[in-house]
């Protein structure tokens, strides 16, 4: 899923609806929504409120920028309060940066470079 509207229908399509079905239960306007999700038109502030309101344990860093996982962890506390808590994993993930730092001192030429400075910091 490449775009918000993928994204969007996927999620919908999670809560076991149809976009026409969730767009009448929700009072958002079939034709608008239709054309966000077909990426014809950009994903308000006003409706992304809609929809956090709608479906409140959706990960909105997925939906807007397809990373991490597409529901947050709902739970209640023991004053039965509900609360939303991001996975673990999300920040268990390798980030780009460091893939390449590991790539590059993976290289042997960087290898022999380090150890050449380590025994000279011994000597």
């Amino acid at each position: 899923m490449n775009t918000i509207g993928e994204r969007l229908l996927y999620i919908i399509e999670l809560e076991e609806v149809n976009l026409y079905k969730y767009c009448k239960k929700f009072n958002f306007a079939y034709s608008s929504f239709n054309q966000i999700v077909l990426n014809k038109r950009s994903l308000g502030i006003q409706t992304l409120y809609q929809i956090l309101e709608t479906i409140p344990n959706l990960n909105i860093n997925w939906l807007l920028l397809g990373t991490g996982e597409v529901r947050l962890i709902q739970k209640r506390t023991s004053e039965g309060e509900l609360i939303i808590e991001e996975p673990y994993s999300t920040y268990l993930k390798q980030d780009e940066f460091e893939k390449m730092l590991l790539t590059y001192f993976d290289r042997p030429e960087v290898k022999k470079a380090i150890l050449k400075i380590k025994a000279e910091e011994i000597d």
